[in-house]
């Protein structure tokens, strides 16, 4: 019988591709139709994305407690209901109030669960050996979407209004989300299999020495769990500015426009395969190790892109940063292999909630590049980031190869 938890992996690719595609790549397309129609400054909506954002962070370490309390599964279908009646809902706001009520208070409220928090909680059950391939195809499953479903919306949009885009986007999750919630449970123990599908014999082997399962308050009490939030935090601060400006950088090196928007689809296009590459590598090899040499990886490419400026120099930049993706499906394997999977929602959300502080990244990288008239100094910044990222990774890889020792080093319980 062949093993159930790739056709769940499959299920959870794709929501996180209808939802990246929607959300995290699509929300673009809709600021200009909204300003137009509603009348809005271009600044007050840019605040409604932003708030929007903050939301789904904040809320992540209440989602994540929710998810271990209540299944997963039950959390996906409660905010598929939530984020996709919310995407209807939108295409009937008239005015600015209504439109950050509905976008902040149903949309954003919902999609950060549904998006990352629920699926990365299921496959983390389901998986295990395989665990960081896994979490790597689930994050590959967010730029496929974004390929496909970003033009059909632009599409939408040109053909009707945004108003439409918006109801067919809220159609298209619950079309999606719903028959895949069919597929999926959140243990493989609910239909008798054991995760990687692995025999009973097997699976009692290599859980000698592994956590039982902690919950938040237990993890929260160790150095672990705080080199773990240390180096996300230093990393994602890195990442999410440079891709913020990623464009305007390349502006600022007199790249045209076409030639950034060129590059910026290289990038993303480079980095689905060594997304999947570098999980092949975790489940191979130490997963904090190879997460720390990515992260070394990318901190290159952000020197290359500091000091090329030719569009074959960014380029190579490009090629070496497209790894950025690959590095948070190998940190939240290797959090699920720190902790267990008793108390892995909580511990996520928690975790999520800290990274909220990397949201202000963005806004002093534009400061200081008005203070400084280009970006370099800011590029500096992300570099020493990088460096500490990596070194935390790698700090906190020992630590936890010493306790699994310890651990394996104990004898058997008497029978």
């Amino acid at each position: 019988m062949s093993f159930r938890g790739w056709r769940v992996l499959a299920a959870m690719m794709s929501v996180r591709g209808v939802g990246g595609g929607i959300n995290l790549y699509g929300s673009s397309l809709f600021v200009l139709p909204i300003q137009g129609d509603l009348g809005i400054s271009r600044g007050a909506i840019s605040t409604l994305f932003a708030v929007g954002m903050l939301v789904r962070h904040l809320g992540s370490p209440l989602s994540g407690r929710l998810i271990d309390r209540f299944g997963a599964r039950r959390m996906l279908l409660f905010t598929l209901l939530l984020s996709g009646g919310g995407y209807v809902a939108l295409a009937g706001a008239t005015n600015i109030v209504v439109l950050f009520v509905v976008y902040v208070g149903f949309v954003s409220l919902g999609f950060h669960a549904l998006l990352f928090q629920a699926p990365s909680v299921i496959i983390n059950n389901w998986f295990d050996r395989r665990k960081a391939l896994a979490m790597s195809l689930l994050q590959v499953g967010a730029g496929v979407g974004g390929a496909i479903i970003v033009p059909l919306l632009g599409l939408a949009i040109s053909w009707w209004d945004w108003r439409v885009a918006s109801m067919l986007a809220g159609a298209a999750l619950l079309l999606v989300g719903l028959p895949a919630l069919v597929v999926t449970r959140d243990t493989p123990e609910e239909v008798g299999e054991l995760p990687d599908g692995d025999s009973a014999a097997d699976w009692a082997i290599r859980q000698r020495g592994a956590p039982a399962g902690t919950s938040l308050r237990e993890a929260i009490r160790t150095p672990a769990y705080w080199l773990m939030t240390l180096t996300m935090m230093s990393f994602s601060s890195a990442a999410g500015a440079v891709a913020f400006h990623f464009v305007p950088i390349l502006d600022d090196k007199g790249i045209s426009e076409a030639a950034a928007t060129g590059l910026l689809g290289t990038f993303a296009l480079l980095s689905v395969p060594v997304i999947v590459f570098t999980g092949w590598l975790g489940d191979r090899f130490n997963r904090l190790k190879v997460s720390a040499w990515m992260t070394a990886t990318v901190g290159v490419g952000i020197v290359v892109l500091n000091i090329g400026e030719s569009v074959a120099v960014v380029g190579v930049a490009a090629l070496l940063m497209a790894g950025t993706q690959g590095v948070y499906p190998l940190l939240w394997a290797a959090t699920g292999d720190a902790f267990g999977r008793r108390g892995f929602g909580a511990i996520r959300g928690s975790i999520e909630g800290f990274l909220v502080l990397g949201l202000a990244t963005p806004a002093l990288f534009g400061f200081l590049h008005d203070w400084q008239g280009d970006y370099r100094v800011a590029l500096w910044i992300a570099t020493g980031s990088c460096v500490i990222s990596a070194t935390l990774a790698l700090v906190t890889a020992g630590r936890l190869e010493a306790h699994r020792l310890e651990r394996s080093s104990q004898p058997a319980p008497a029978s």
